[in-house]
């Protein structure tokens, strides 16, 4: 069975991270807005079967993270011009440097945002994604030593099924296949 996704919606995705750091105090830890996304994308996954970014999902060694946003982070993609106008990054941190603002999310993707926030603030979220079973399938395969992969592709299914969801399969399927067609 072909693997489903979302369609990355780089706006929602820079707002949803323009929004985490804005609760922060407009900086914090890269790694740190990284896991905070990917739990408020399983957590809209999870309420709505649908997800915030439509970023689609990686297993790496310190845990699950979206693919883009990663690659934004770090400087690898080709938006990273764009990405940049609103938040940048100063070594280890990432900081604002516009605020993009939050007209694209919904009054719901906000509540998620500011929720997963406030239960995480003073918790290890790299630990926190560690027990994600969506991850756990992929630990033994991350920690073995090279030439293993650094990272693979976690599909909406493995979270779905890890968050014992499994009979929002077909509801995110159609879904992701709407999406397809705006995006």
């Amino acid at each position: 069975m072909a693997s489903i996704h979302f369609s990355l919606n780089f706006q929602k995705a820079t707002e949803a991270a323009g929004l985490f750091l804005t609760l922060s105090g407009g900086r914090m830890h890269n790694l740190r807005l990284m896991k905070l996304l990917y739990m408020a994308d399983r957590r809209c996954l999870e309420e709505e079967a649908r997800t915030i970014t439509g970023d689609q999902f990686y297993a790496m060694q310190k845990g699950p993270v979206l693919s883009t946003i990663h690659n934004l982070v770090r400087g690898r993609d080709y938006r990273t011009h764009l990405w940049r106008h609103y938040i940048k990054t100063d070594r280890h941190d990432v900081v604002i440097a516009n605020n993009p603002g939050t007209d694209e999310l919904c009054h719901f993707e906000k509540d998620i945002i500011q929720s997963v926030y406030l239960e995480t603030k003073k918790r290890d979220v790299v630990k926190i994604t560690h027990t994600f079973p969506e991850w756990k399938k992929y630990e033994g395969l991350l920690n073995a030593p090279p030439p293993a992969a650094k990272s693979y592709p976690i599909t909406l299914r493995d979270v779905l099924e890890g968050i014992g969801k499994p009979e929002l399969i077909a509801d995110v399927e159609n879904r992701a296949a709407e999406d397809k067609w705006y995006h």
